[in-house]
């Protein structure tokens, strides 16, 4: 059995107590952590990789649907305020464009 010594037989024998200044914790800079989680390693085939990573098909563009009024639709009292304005300033900007060439 081991016998722990006092503080007053430390003494006694000679020993001396002396008081270091405390200090601060040496904090380290957190390090680059991986963003990804690892985990366990597949091993596929050849035949997999293609069929998983291959070339990949090119991909038809949809058609873009025009926005077109039916002007037909609109009701004749609309039609005359707000779509003959219209139609009459593009027929005269056209005629200005002409008259310049």
């Amino acid at each position: 059995m081991k016998k722990t010594e006092t503080v007053a037989e430390f003494l006694a024998r000679g020993g001396m107590i002396t008081r270091v200044p405390a200090q601060q914790p040496i904090v380290k800079a957190d390090s680059i952590k991986p963003t990804s989680v690892g985990g366990p390693v597949t091993i596929i085939t050849m035949d997999q990789a293609d069929l998983y990573y291959g070339e990949a098909k090119a991909k038809k563009a949809k058609k873009k649907s025009s926005s077109t009024i039916d002007l037909s639709a609109l009701p004749p009292e609309l039609r005359k305020k707000y779509v003959d304005e219209v139609i009459s300033g593009n027929s005269e900007e056209e005629d200005d464009f002409e008259e310049e060439d």
